[in-house]
């Protein structure tokens, strides 16, 4: 078998010859590699190859390829390389994360998650969130990641209630904290956006205001 490190320097030798005979030889002989393309796709970032660059049709960039077969070696090189891991495609918004949690790439769902992708992005044509996609097809390593990673982030961005109420063991102990947290916001708003009448109200019965 032939060696993939030296098969891809084969191939990028071909192509920038213009060897279209070669290359197409070399792609077949590539194919029949069990781990080729990840040596491949070094080669090529390593001679400076956009890792952003998209598909014109519908702007699918190499990572979202990556991340559609499953091929985490892949995936874990382009990010490295730069690669924009919240790159949807152009015709419906569809992004790296959101095709790994339909297609069950647990691996690179982690991978994405680890590398900062937004697990709250949804599709553009009907709001589909990654997460949601998990679910509909039945992936439960992958809902297990993108779950973690929602709550990590409802964490960071500081709701500990929420979070709390979301992993508490009983389901009527889940409803009740959620219900409770939601109660506890919209009074927060109500507080909120009548404070100054309020506060007034509140002088008034203290005996504060003193008629001049």
């Amino acid at each position: 078998m032939a060696n993939p490190a030296g098969l891809g320097r084969e191939m990028l030798e071909a192509a920038r010859r213009g060897d279209a005979v070669q290359l197409g030889a070399l792609l077949a002989e590539e194919r029949g590699l069990e781990n080729g393309h990840d040596a491949v796709v070094r080669l090529l970032v390593e001679d400076g190859a956009d890792v952003n660059k998209a598909r014109t049709d519908d702007g699918a960039t190499p990572l979202f390829i990556a991340c559609q077969e499953g091929h985490d070696a892949v995936v874990r090189l382009l990010v490295e390389a730069g690669a924009d891991v919240n790159k949807a495609t152009t015709d419906d918004g569809t992004t790296p994360l959101f095709i790994a949690c339909q297609e069950g790439h647990d691996a690179v769902v982690r991978l994405l998650v680890e590398a900062g992708a937004d697990v709250s992005k949804a599709r553009t044509d009907d709001g589909t969130t990654p997460l949601f996609i998990a679910c509909q097809e039945g992936h439960d390593a992958v809902v297990g990641v993108s779950a973690w990673a929602s709550l990590a982030m409802l964490r960071f961005n500081g709701h500990t209630d929420v979070v709390e109420a979301l992993t508490t063991p009983t389901v009527w102990e889940r409803r009740f904290r959620l219900l409770a947290w939601r109660t506890s916001a919209r009074r927060c708003r109500h507080d909120g956006a009548f404070a100054v009448s309020a506060a007034a109200h509140e002088s008034a019965s203290s005996g504060e205001c003193t008629v001049a």
